[in-house]
């Protein structure tokens, strides 16, 4: 991708425009939303930050009736030292996070905010039956203001992403990213994937960095800790891409 571009894509409200959820449609090409390059990157297995593993809730504990999938958390940071090997995935890791932070800034001007702290990109991976029970991003084991959701397929049954408290649903399609609060209200779910398999990657925002010194699952010293359907309205928006 080159170092800055425009990009005129559809913006959605999901239901009332006042809940401040919104859908960035179909922003994600086709070269980033490639989940064969995602798969080949984690299982290469001669990094070690790179790989799938068993996602983990609050202080880093497995419950899987609460959460059941597999992820991957990265922060730019970790893939400076990333074998050769790794270089397709790093890019699309650099464009991924790039649109991201374009939606971002676009989602954040009406509200005279600006989001200065990213935290990593979580790649998700559900399988069939697997789920997110409801919760909130920002809660007693961590702090953000605004929470994104980017999805990298959409060839699965089930896999809604679910508001319960301000009744919404939306079924995924390949290439949107979905921008909302992370506070309670906005607590969501991840309903079941009924077949197929479901790729998303999940990234945090926050005014800054004061809570946020260090990669959470890890250490200060870099070692790991151990673990234990809406009528939308439309509108057209031109964004600004660049790393």
């Amino acid at each position: 991708m080159s170092e800055q571009q425009n990009k005129e894509i559809i913006v959605e409200d999901m239901a009332d425009p006042k809940l401040a959820i919104k859908v960035y449609r179909a922003v994600i090409p086709d070269h980033v939303a490639d989940t064969g390059n995602i798969e080949k990157a984690m299982g290469t297995g001669t990094f070690d930050r790179i790989k799938w593993s068993p996602a983990l809730v609050g202080d880093y504990q497995e419950m899987l009736d609460y959460r059941d999938c597999m992820d991957c958390k990265l922060r730019k940071g970790d893939l400076e030292a990333a074998p050769k090997e790794y270089a397709p995935f790093v890019s699309l890791y650099n464009d991924l996070l790039a649109f991201v932070k374009a939606c971002v800034d676009h989602y954040c001007t009406p509200y005279s905010i600006k989001m200065e702290y990213v935290e990593a990109i979580n790649f998700v991976r559900y399988g069939k039956g697997q789920h997110f029970q409801v919760h909130a991003d920002h809660g007693f084991s961590y702090t953000c203001t605004v929470s994104t959701v980017a999805y990298l397929n959409e060839d699965f049954d089930g896999g809604e992403l679910w508001f319960p408290y301000v009744d919404v649903k939306y079924k995924p399609q390949k290439g949107d990213i979905v921008i909302s609060p992370s506070n309670f209200i906005y607590s969501h779910a991840s309903l079941p994937v009924k077949s197929g398999v479901k790729y998303s990657a999940v990234t945090m925002f926050d005014y800054n960095d004061r809570f946020h010194k260090y990669t959470p699952g890890y250490n200060e010293d870099g070692t790991k800790v151990n673990s234990i359907v809406t009528t939308p309205s439309k509108t057209k928006a031109v964004i600004n891409v660049g790393r």
